[in-house]
């Protein structure tokens, strides 16, 4: 996957890049991927060597000069770089607020994405924020923690991290403390650490960059569940520095929250009562299935009920669950994942589309459609069995403008056509049962007793 798609990078996004570890190697790597002009600029400084990175660097003083070289500037295919005047210690200074203003409002109306790396961290893979840092500007769109997984394991000293003592104050750990995954979570979700200046509006993300062996890999996975909740997509990577070449595919796995959506607003024609209100061992068939779905790390949960939604409230006691009402379900499942769709997340990752009356589904199901997302980027994921798909679905986020335009009774398959599902085998024989009538009810029942 690439950092674009891990970050799902669009034409217009303005990004701050914060920070230790690659945040040069992350910046640069990124606007190579975007394949269209994009422009790099700093609100802290850069090395004249880094500076060489670019296709075009320029140095401005002030808005007059930006604008000259805006004006005069062949709109193709580069990497611009525009910094303040050399400064101390061989380093280029930030553009000034006003010229990074005007930057941004001319990228903003070019729609010409805008990178900007906005923290300094002395080559150090971890570090913690000074009292005036990061200085992200209030108007970006994405933020990107990156962190040096390098780090982990080291004692907590000056070569390791910049600024140690900061750091080991946020962590709740001491100077020569081995760095664990759990200390670096915690600087990370700090309000003074890696949560620090970022816009309430802005898309957080994290880069766990230098996974470079099983053991790395193993401390990413344990950061990813301990910052969950706070970061809205987190990406592990490899990223190579900047003197050798770049990875094709530099992003390993990307974590984001994932949606269930289960769909319980159908009127049971033939089954002749409400289906998802009858007993399932103990419990009414739509309260397991809201209970499968809630305990599986889905986040939010959303049930959209029809003309049965008052019952399903007073019956679906599980925790963090939303029950939204779909007063149009008569017009078919589409408008349920349309009213499901509309309760979800602006920055939920993806959705996955159950049956209320499927009461095979499990966590294990669940969990393995999320790790196949995670490691590849596929618009559409289902189980087969024997070749043959099965509900539930997994959408991808880049997929819910299109799911909000689609009709009648066949709801997301509408999109099958464009988007080929990508199969994930199963063997469960029972997830291809679901309840239309009273004998399926029956034989899906014995298959269980």
């Amino acid at each position: 996957m690439l950092l674009k798609e891990a970050f799902r990078v669009g034409q217009t996004d303005q990004i701050a890049i914060v920070g230790a570890g690659g945040k040069t190697s992350t910046m640069f790597m990124l606007a190579r991927e975007l394949n269209s002009r994009a422009i790099l600029t700093t609100s802290t400084h850069l090395s004249i060597g880094q500076a060489r990175l670019a296709d075009d660097a320029h140095v401005v003083r002030n808005v007059p000069d930006i604008l000259a070289i805006l004006s005069e500037t062949p709109k193709q295919n580069n990497v611009v770089l525009f910094t303040g005047p050399p400064g101390e210690h061989g380093r280029l200074d930030s553009l000034d607020m006003e010229t990074l203003n005007v930057l941004s409002q001319y990228c903003r109306q070019s729609a010409t994405p805008l990178l900007i790396e906005a923290d300094g961290s002395k080559c150090r893979p971890l570090k913690a924020p000074g009292e005036n840092e990061p200085p992200i500007p209030n108007w970006v769109d994405k933020v990107i923690v990156v962190v040096g997984l390098s780090g982990v394991g080291k004692q907590a000293t000056e070569d390791v991290i910049h600024r140690p003592e900061v750091f080991c104050k946020l962590a709740g750990i001491n100077l020569m403390d081995r760095v664990t995954p759990a200390a670096i979570a915690t600087v990370l979700t700090h309000p003074d650490g890696g949560l620090k200046n970022i816009p309430d509006r802005a898309h957080k993300c994290i880069l766990l960059n230098q996974a470079d062996n099983a053991h790395l890999e193993k401390a990413a996975e344990e950061i990813v569940g301990r910052v969950s909740g706070y970061f809205d997509t987190v990406a592990t990577s490899k990223l190579l520095n900047d003197r050798q070449e770049p990875m094709l595919s530099p992003v390993k796995t990307r974590s984001e929250p994932i949606a269930g959506v289960v769909l319980a607003a159908g009127g049971a024609s033939r089954y002749g009562t409400q289906k998802l209100l009858v007993d399932w061992f103990g419990k009414p068939l739509i309260q397991h299935v809201v209970e499968v779905v809630a305990s599986s790390g889905l986040m939010p949960v959303v049930v959209v009920a029809g003309e049965e939604a008052q019952e399903i409230r007073n019956i679906v006691v599980a925790p963090k669950v939303l029950i939204v009402d779909n007063p149009t379900w008569w017009e078919g499942q589409s408008t349920s994942v349309i009213q499901g769709l509309r309760a979800i997340n602006a920055y939920t990752g993806g959705a996955i589309f159950f049956l209320g009356d499927q009461p095979a589904i499990s966590k294990t199901l669940i969990h393995h459609l999320i790790e196949v997302k995670k490691t590849d980027n596929h618009k559409i994921i289902a189980p087969a069995i024997k070749g043959k798909r099965v509900t539930p679905t997994l959408f991808d986020r880049d997929l819910f403008e299109q799911l909000l335009t689609i009709t009648g009774d066949e709801g997301g398959r509408q999109l099958f056509d464009n988007y080929s599902p990508h199969l994930v085998d199963w063997d469960d024989r029972r997830l291809m049962e679901d309840i239309d009538t009273t004998d399926d009810y029956r034989r899906l029942r014995r298959l269980y007793e």
